[in-house]
């Protein structure tokens, strides 16, 4: 529910949008703690990102190994943004 509540329009890549809701309808516990960990972490912001990144890339390929989960350093920004 807290992810389809977002606004995303032009703001993000559209297949990032759609990976983020396949893996909150599947994960939704998982996507809650990758999202919650990186943005409150104390670490430096780019390192998060990696993280998050790494995260959601290996999250996704749970759902489909052959693809790319289209989330970069924008779409983690995006993400960051909302949260605040």
């Amino acid at each position: 529910a807290m992810v389809k509540k977002i606004p995303f329009k032009n703001l993000v890549y559209k297949f990032a949008i759609g990976v983020l809701y396949q893996l909150a309808d599947k994960y939704p516990e998982e996507v809650k703690k990758i999202l919650n960990d990186r943005f409150a972490g104390e670490n430096n912001l780019g390192d998060r990102i990696k993280v998050f990144r790494s995260e959601i890339d290996a999250l996704y390929k749970t759902l489909d190994p052959k693809q790319q989960s289209h989330h970069d350093e924008r779409t983690a920004a995006t993400y960051l943004a909302f949260k605040a």
